[in-house]
């Protein structure tokens, strides 16, 4: 701040002015020493500042405010004064036998310097909240939603949130004082040619609007209201030079238009609305993403075979992800038989899926030139060493064929995984030898195979090793094992494939009780039950 020049001091009885005068303009409030003639002898910084007419060697008279002159010729408590618009507050004390000081305050300054800092507090706490509700969520339509309310009653009376959406069209939420929930809809294109400024904001210039030069057709920019609007800004939401979309903010005319001050502000909350915008688009893609790539990886669901009845379970080591290391498939063949398979590759997650559905790939082209089960597996072997890496899968594959007596035959070929178990309608368990190497370990590796017939309602149960390596018991730690996988198969003997199997799994879960768990993968195939009329 820059202050009025002031003329050499005149001399002040028994002080050194110098001194005084150095002492005063280390005050921040206004200080006047006047003699009982209101004759003006110091005055510091600050009263030069709030009173340019005074000088040293005038006078009080020159103010025309009463309240300071030589009728105060004693000391006061805080007086309340006007000058040149501003409040003052104000305290006389006497100096000495000819001497007297006025200590004044400007109340006005430090009301706007305290008016400016709540505002500027308010500001503040309102973004950071509108941050954090714009980031507490990724999806596109809550992002949207929260736009247009967090926007009412801060910024404006209505707020609408307008982006370009699919096959042209634009998709707007608005919210305002009146409307609870907020209002959705779409839009046509040829909006960008009856709204004046939208085109421009949507290339990122903000831009107003009078409301009496909408179209009928762009009712979506206001809601009705007795009140009545007043102007329309339209500002572009914009994030890493990109518009996004635009927000719409319009004020009842009672309450005014925008100033320029607030403009800033907008343009902060636009921003941030435009970030959360493109994370909940990226999101959204990702989500698109990961959801086609777990429909390739998921096994998918089980096909009608002819003379069969099957059933399976699937649980990946975690959950969320959907997809993990075991697999399994059934492919019919045009002769009424069919290929399964389950198999499990080396760890779990992502990377351990990848190699799954490379293995299902190849499964599927492979399957069109080979049919006999050690033969393919040796061809899908060649294809796992092909392609490279340090994982491994091991696998079960078979070909059932139906025959005419209603039995289910099975040709197994194995590669180094588990051995199935068959389930007589008897209540025997017979666990099937089918030996053979890990699949993608080496290059010249056996598969062998067994043959298995299965009478009617009798099932052939494959399974993972995440079925009997599942830890749990009272230690936590014991394995559930092929033994407790028996008896379970026993106990469950008789029992339709999709049965069996669902008993099997929650005998499993509560072993493990809750805990974490390898991928677990159950197979069964069931020889078709007899009908009544086969069996008179």
């Amino acid at each position: 701040m820059s202050y009025p020049e002031r003329p050499p001091p005149a001399h002040v009885p028994n002080v050194e002015t110098g001194m005084w005068q150095a002492l005063l303009d280390g005050v921040e409030d206004a200080v006047l020493v006047h003699d009982e003639h209101n004759a003006i002898h110091l005055l510091n910084h600050a009263a030069a500042a709030l009173f340019p007419k005074l000088n040293v060697g005038g006078s009080l008279e020159d103010l025309d405010i009463r309240a300071l002159g030589a009728g105060q010729a004693m000391d006061t408590e805080l007086v309340e004064l006007q000058h040149d618009g501003r409040r003052l507050r104000a305290r006389h004390r006497r100096l000495g036998e000819s001497l007297y000081a006025w200590y004044i305050q400007n109340v006005t300054d430090e009301i706007d310097h305290v008016n400016e800092l709540l505002i500027q507090r308010s500001q503040v706490s309102f973004l950071a909240e509108a941050s954090r509700q714009l980031g507490s969520s990724l999806q596109r339509g809550r992002t949207l939603r929260s736009i247009a309310q967090l926007a009412v009653p801060t910024l404006a009376d209505s707020a609408t949130v307008l982006i370009p959406a699919r096959r042209g069209l634009f998709e707007w939420w608005r919210c305002s004082a009146a409307a609870t929930p907020p209002d959705r809809g779409r839009a046509g294109r040829r909006v960008l040619r009856t709204v004046p400024g939208l085109a421009e904001a949507l290339t990122g210039t903000l831009t107003e609007l009078d409301p009496a030069r909408l179209p009928a057709d762009a009712a979506w920019a206001l809601p009705d209201s007795p009140e009545g609007f007043g102007q329309i800004l339209l500002a572009p939401m914009t994030h890493e030079n990109r518009t996004v979309g635009v927000l719409a903010l319009s004020r009842y005319k009672a309450r005014g238009g925008f100033q320029p001050e607030e403009l800033a502000l907008i343009e902060d909350f636009t921003t941030r609305s435009a970030l959360a915008l493109s994370q909940a688009a990226s999101y959204a893609e990702q989500v698109d993403t990961a959801a086609t790539l777990q429909a390739e990886l998921v096994p998918p669901p089980l096909p009608t075979v002819p003379g069969a009845v099957l059933s399976a379970c699937y649980r990946p080591a975690r959950e969320p992800l959907r997809v993990g290391g075991d697999f399994y498939e059934v492919h019919p063949r045009t002769d009424g038989s069919a290929m399964f398979l389950l198999g499990d590759v080396c760890g779990n997650g992502v990377e351990a899926a990848a190699l799954a559905g490379r293995v299902r790939h190849s499964l599927h082209a492979l399957r069109l030139v080979e049919s006999a089960p050690a033969r393919l597996l040796h061809l899908v072997n060649q294809a796992v060493l092909a392609h490279g890496g340090n994982r491994f899968t091991t696998m079960l594959v078979g070909s059932m064929t139906p025959e005419p007596s209603g039995e289910l035959e099975l040709v197994l070929g194995g590669g180094g995984h588990p051995n199935p178990m068959v389930v007589r309608t008897n209540g025997t368990v017979d666990e099937i030898d089918v030996p053979g190497a890990l699949v993608g370990i080496l290059p010249d590796a056996r598969f062998g195979e067994a043959t298995v017939t299965l009478a009617p309602s009798e099932v052939c149960v494959l399974y993972s090793d995440g079925v009997t390596e599942a830890r749990g018991g009272k230690t936590g730690r014991e394995l559930f094992g092929s033994d407790r996988l028996r008896a379970a198969l026993r106990e469950f003997a008789g029992l339709p494939a999709s049965t069996l199997i669902h008993r099997v799994e929650q005998r499993i879960d509560a072993w493990l009780d809750g805990r974490d768990h390898d991928d677990i993968a159950l197979l069964a195939v069931q020889a078709a039950p007899m009908t009544t009329a086969e069996l008179s």
